[in-house]
């Protein structure tokens, strides 16, 4: 099959806010990069010649926050915060797999992504507190296999999940919590030493599938760790995300552990910076705002997740307006029961109707923060530019102009309508590939 095609006459989004292109355009791909996006018919196609016209060309989403773990945790459980939701998903005494079993939940995850137009994503996985390296090499190989690009933070904590809520030493059972206590985890040390060598086999500056730091949260990790992390992250420049401020919980938290909220101790840490971006950021007062603008710390917006656990609504109007860099994500299949960001678009087009957003919080707003921003939360800027050239996936609408086709495909909150779909740039005819 030749490496050079030209996709003829679509209707393209373009540049990084995602501006329809003023008439049709032609689009020449040579191997996985986009060499020339020139007015249709301005010179002959080269290589294979794909018909485009009538349809709306854009690139790959970027799901900016997932949990590979949590594949076979689809529907299993409901009505349950999330302190309590999270002993489910997450048990101290995990459910054994064989790699085999770990790269097809993974496998499974990723091919649901990518059929929800999905190009790039990013993976939180929880392999801990045991390590097993032929586990994280099979998240590594599905990502692999499948073509995506994707960033793989295996789950770094040295505080179990259960001590990290408030009162446990009071509310538990002696019995049961020297039992607990006694589970064996690694130490911070193997920890880091862990993902350390990871980073040195998957850097995500050298792999299309590389890895990120993924401290799991402020309350489930000692201060001297997050410490660690950062330095770690800062040596070895990696991108680093944590889950911060996601309950109210987690804020009564931060003020019974530290005297402050949760974002008001990782800024005295020093640990916020930019390329780190802190999921859901839900409960937020004007002052954390503008310390995570001051910092470059991104926030993560997972709409679907935070309704299945009813954490609550991000104030996404008010990161924005307020100078912070807000990307999207999914978060895990034991939340949401799939990786669809076709809905989490969806949603997010509707949930912040509440907060009185009809016309302030945009599509425009959306889609960048489904393209443009999730670059920012983590990748470098030649990273992001060389994505931005890669493989584009293409939509069947055929609404002229361009913005009423952009809102038709946002409010249909499905992906059965998406074509082509190549994360590496190839093309089969106009229609969907076949992935079985």
């Amino acid at each position: 099959m030749p490496s050079k095609k030209t996709l003829i006459g679509a209707i393209a989004l373009l540049g990084e806010a995602a501006e329809p292109s003023r008439g049709p355009v032609d689009i020449v791909i040579d191997g996985r990069l986009i060499q020339e996006i020139r007015p249709s018919g301005a010179q002959p196609p080269e290589g294979t010649a794909i018909d485009m016209r009538g349809r709306l060309l854009t690139a790959g989403l970027i799901n900016g926050h997932h949990h590979s773990h949590e594949g076979y945790y689809k529907g299993r459980k409901d009505n349950m915060p999330l302190e309590l939701w999270m002993n489910y998903v997450r048990p101290l005494r995990p459910i054994e797999l064989t790699p085999r079993e770990v790269y097809l939940r993974t496998m499974i995850g990723a091919l649901e992504a990518v059929h929800s137009g999905t190009t790039t994503l990013c993976d939180d996985t929880n392999v801990a507190p045991r390590i097993n390296q032929d586990h994280v090499d099979a998240v590594f190989q599905a990502y692999e296999d499948l073509g995506i690009r994707a960033y793989v933070g295996p789950t770094l904590f040295d505080r179990p999940f259960f001590r990290a809520v408030p009162f446990v030493d009071e509310e538990f059972p002696k019995d049961l919590l020297a039992e607990l206590d006694g589970t064996p985890m690694f130490s911070s040390a193997d920890l880091l030493a862990f993902a350390k060598k990871t980073a040195r086999e998957h850097h995500p500056n050298e792999k299309r599938v590389g890895t990120i730091l993924a401290p799991s949260a402020p309350q489930r990790c000692t201060e001297d760790f997050i410490k660690a992390v950062r330095r770690t992250a800062d040596d070895m420049d990696l991108p680093v995300m944590m889950h911060v401020q996601e309950t109210r919980m987690q804020v009564v938290t931060g003020q019974l552990w530290h005297g402050s909220t949760m974002v008001e101790y990782l800024d005295r840490l020093g640990f916020m910076k930019p390329k780190t971006a802190f999921i859901h950021g839900i409960w937020l007062k004007p002052t954390e705002i503008e310390i995570l603008a001051r910092t470059g710390v991104s926030v993560q917006h997972n709409p679907t997740s935070n309704l299945k656990v009813g954490s609550g609504l991000a104030p996404i109007r008010a990161l924005i307006d307020g100078g912070v860099n807000v990307s999207m994500g999914t978060d895990g299949c034991g939340s949401i029961e799939g990786p669809d960001m076709q809905n989490a678009l969806y949603l997010a087009s509707l949930l912040h109707k509440l907060r009185g957003d009809y016309n302030r919080l945009g599509r425009r707003h959306r889609l960048v923060s489904l393209r443009h921003h999730g670059r920012r939360q983590g990748a470098r800027a030649r990273e992001g530019a060389r994505r931005n050239r890669e493989g584009p996936h293409r939509r069947p609408d055929r609404l002229q102009p361009a913005q009423p086709a952009i809102h038709a495909a946002e409010q249909s909150g499905a992906s059965a309508g998406l074509r082509g779909l190549p994360p590496r740039g190839r093309f089969r005819d106009g229609r969907r590939r076949d992935h079985s």
